[in-house]
C-alpha cells in the first residue's frame, strides 16, 4: 500500500531524538553513581556475545535421538512401577501431589513463602525422613526428574543443524549473564543445561571445545572479604571442601568421604557463607534440624571471620545505605523491608558479582587478542569455546588464555588472583582436564577415545532399541571401534 512518509520520518526522527534524550541521562547517571567501569566492562563484551549469538553450537542429532529413546523408556517403565504402587496419580500435577503426600500420607507440609509447596527441594527433603514412603517419594522425585530432562531435547534447531541462544549480558543486577530461545527461534536457555545432556553440543568438524572454568571464585572471594588470608593462601594447597568436612565430623583428611562428608562440607560452607538458615541448611544437607545447627555452629568456628568481619560489614553497610558496590564499581541497591531474604541476597551479591566481572572482563581481553578463539558460551563461572584441532594451536590458546584471566583484582584491600582451569573435548561432557599445558597432545588423545567410546556406546543402545522393537534375534556383541 501507499506509504505515508510524512508519517514514516516524524516517527522514526521522535525515535532518535527520544533516545539520544535517554543516552545524555544515562550518561550523567553512570558518572553520578561511579559505574564507568562496570559499564564499560558490559559494551566490551558485545562483541563476543553477538558471535556467539550469530555462530551458535552445533548439534549431534544422532546423539539425541539416542538420549531421547532411553529417557522416554526410563519414563515408560517407572510409568508403569507407578501406576502398580501409587496409582492413577499425575507426578506433575501440584494438586495431586500435595493430597497425596500432605493428606494421605500425613508428611510434614513444605512450604516457601509461607505457601505449600511440592518442590524438588522439599520432596527431598520429605525423602531424607524415616517414613515408609521414602522410596516412593524416590520414585515420584525421579520420575518428575525424566519429564524435566524432555525440555532439553524438546527445542527446535535452526535450518543448519545448530542451535543458538540469546545472550543477556542485562541478565541479572549481580552482572551475571542470562540466556533465553534465540530469536531466529532455536534453543533455550542453556545455561542450566544437565551435564549428561551436554553430550548433545560438538564442535564444528575440524575444531574442539576447550573449556575454562575459574577455580573456587566464589569462595575466594569470600576469603578475601572475610580478611583471611591464611584461608585464601590454602586454597593452592589444600582441598578446601575436604578440611572442612574433616573438622566437622571429627575425622581426618584421608577418611574423608568424597561423595558424603566432602559434598556436605561444601554444601555448609556455602550455605553458612550467604547467611541461610538453619531450616534451609537441613533441607540442603537432608539431615535433621539439631544437625543442621550443630553443623552451621561448628563451621563459623572453623571460618570465624565468616561472621565477625564480612558479616558484620554487610549488615552495617545494608543498614546504613542499602547499597553494596564492587571492585569493579558494579553497584547493587536493596530495597524494601529489613528481613532474612534482603539480608541473604545482599551476603551472596558481592562474591556472585565479582567472580562474574573477572569472568566478562577476562572474556572480553581473551576475545580480542586470540584470533583462534571462537566464543561458544558463558555459564556464569565458565566459558565453552571452540578453537582449530591441532596440538600448537590448542597449547597456544590454553596458555594465553590463562595468562590473560589470572588478573590480579583487590577486594576491599586484599589482593589476589583466581585460577583458572581448562578442558578440552570433542563434546561438552566427555572433556579432559589440563593438568599440564604441555602434555595437551596427551590430553587431546584421550579426549578422542573418550568421544569415540560415547558414540559406540550410543550407536549400540541404538541398535538394541531397534531389534527390540523389530522383535528380531539378540545382537552379537559390538566390534564398534
Amino acid at each position: 500500500g501507499k506509504v505515508d512518509w510524512d508519517m514514516f520520518y516524524r516517527y522514526c526522527g521522535k525515535d532518535c531524538c527520544l533516545t539520544y534524550e535517554i543516552y545524555e541521562c544515562l550518561e550523567k547517571e553512570i558518572d553520578n553513581w561511579g559505574v564507568r567501569q562496570a559499564f564499560e566492562l558490559d559494551m566490551k563484551n558485545l562483541p563476543a556475545v553477538l558471535f556467539s549469538m550469530q555462530h551458535g553450537i552445533k548439534i549431534d542429532t544422532g546423539v539425541v535421538s539416542a538420549y531421547k529413546a532411553r529417557n522416554e523408556r526410563a519414563i515408560q517403565n517407572m510409568e508403569r512401577i507407578k501406576l502398580a504402587v501409587l496409582g492413577d496419580i499425575n507426578v506433575k500435577s501440584h494438586k495431586q501431589l500435595k493430597e497425596l503426600l500432605y493428606e494421605q500420607w500425613r508428611l510434614p507440609v513444605q512450604r516457601k513463602k509461607g505457601k505449600i509447596t511440592i518442590e524438588d527441594k522439599k520432596l527431598a527433603h520429605l525423602e531424607a525422613l524415616p517414613t515408609p514412603y521414602k522410596p516412593l517419594i524416590g520414585l515420584i522425585r525421579t520420575l518428575r526428574d525424566r519429564y524435566k530432562n524432555r525440555e532439553f531435547y524438546s527445542w527446535e534447531l535452526d535450518p543448519d543443524g545448530r542451535v543458538r541462544t540469546a545472550l543477556k549480558i542485562h541478565g541479572t543486577y549481580t552482572g551475571r549473564w542470562a540466556s533465553a530461545k534465540s530469536i531466529t527461534g532455536s534453543g533455550r536457555n542453556l545455561q542450566n543445561t544437565p551435564k549428561e545432556t551436554r553430550v548433545f553440543y560438538v564442535p564444528d568438524e575440524g575444531y574442539i571445545f576447550i573449556e575454562m572454568d575459574l577455580s573456587q571464585s566464589e569462595a575466594r572471594i569470600v576469603a578475601a572479604l572475610a580478611k583471611d588470608l591464611e584461608w585464601l593462601r590454602e586454597f593452592d594447597t589444600i582441598d578446601q571442601h575436604t578440611k572442612v568436612a574433616a573438622l566437622l565430623f571429627h575425622l581426618k583428611p584421608e577418611d574423608v568421604d568424597p561423595k558424603t562428608h566432602r559434598q556436605i562440607g561444601k554444601r555448609v560452607a556455602h550455605a553458612s557463607h550467604y547467611m541461610l538458615g538453619w531450616k534451609l541448611l537441613s533441607e540442603i544437607v537432608g539431615c535433621p534440624a539439631k544437625e543442621a545447627k550443630r553443623l552451621k555452629k561448628r563451621y563459623f568456628e572453623i571460618r570465624p571471620n565468616v561472621k565477625k568481619v564480612w558479616h558484620k560489614f554487610i549488615l552495617t553497610e545494608i543498614k546504613r545505605k542499602r547499597v553494596i558496590k564492587t571492585c569493579f564499581n558494579r553497584v547493587m541497591q536493596f530495597f524494601g523491608p529489613f528481613f532474612d531474604q534482603l539480608v541473604t541476597d545482599a551476603t551472596a551479591a558481592e562474591p556472585q558479582s565479582t567472580s562474574a566481572s573477572y569472568l566478562n572482563d577476562a572474556l572480553a581481553r581473551i576475545y580480542d587478542e586470540i584470533p583462534e578463539f571462537e566464543f561458544a558460551l558463558q555459564v556464569h563461572d565458565s566459558i565453552l569455546c571452540q578453537v582449530p584441532d591441532d596440538v600448537a594451536t590448542i597449547t597456544r590458546v590454553v596458555a594465553r588464555m590463562k595468562a590473560l584471566t589470572e588478573q590480579e583484582i583487590n577486594v576491599r584491600g586484599v589482593r589476589f588472583t583466581i585460577p583458572a582451569e581448562f578442558t578440552i573435548g570433542y563434546d561438552w561432557y566427555n572433556g579432559v582436564e589440563v593438568e599440564d599445558i604441555n602434555k595437551i597432545a596427551e590430553y587431546r588423545e584421550e579426549a578422542r577415545k573418550k568421544f569415540k567410546e560415547y558414540r559406540c556406546s550410543i550407536a549400540n543402545f541404538s541398535k538394541t532399541t531397534e531389534s527390540t522393537q523389530a522383535e528380531t534375534k539378540p545382537r552379537s556383541s559390538s566390534t564398534c571401534g
